[in-house]
This record gives structure tokens, C-alpha cells and sequence, in this order.
């Protein structure tokens, strides 16, 4: 099988249950998750909360993923998990 690559905003819940609804419908499992999502942003480069921003997308929007993934993960006998939360 091929690896198949998905644009995601981890920061959009909406985003992450429509992610875990296809896999589960299109492949019942998931074998690999490479949780690798990430900002850098300062302020004065960067329009918005930029500390908050950061937080949102580095720390939160991981774990949300990985939290929301992680039943499909364990459906593989292979289930792996890589990035800051897995």
C-alpha cells in the first residue's frame, strides 16, 4: 500500500474528526501517524497572538490529533505514532 499525505489544520476539530471519520472509512486502521505540525511565529513578523498561535498549533493541536487518532492506531497490529505527543 501506498503512504497517503494529508493537509490538516491541527488547530480545527472539525478538520481532525473529518481526518479520523476517512481513515476509518476508507481504511479501517491506521498504521503510522507522523504528528510533525509546527509554527514559529514572532510578533511584528506575524499578524495575531503570535505566543498563542504558537501554543495552539505546537502543544494543543498534537495532542488533539494524536487523541483523536489513537483508537485507530491501536486497531494495528503495527500501529506507530512519531512527533511530541506520540
Amino acid at each position: 500500500m501506498d503512504a497517503v499525505g494529508v493537509e490538516l489544520d491541527v488547530t480545527n476539530a472539525e478538520h481532525i474528526t473529518a481526518l479520523s471519520q476517512r481513515i476509518h472509512n476508507t481504511y479501517g486502521r491506521l498504521d503510522i501517524l507522523v504528528n510533525n505540525a509546527g509554527i514559529w511565529a514572532e510578533n511584528g513578523e506575524y499578524e495575531g497572538d503570535a505566543f498563542r498561535d504558537t501554543f495552539e498549533v505546537n502543544t494543543f493541536g498534537p495532542y488533539h490529533l494524536t487523541e483523536a487518532l489513537l483508537p485507530l492506531l491501536l486497531k494495528s497490529e503495527a500501529g506507530r505514532a512519531s512527533g511530541y505527543f506520540a
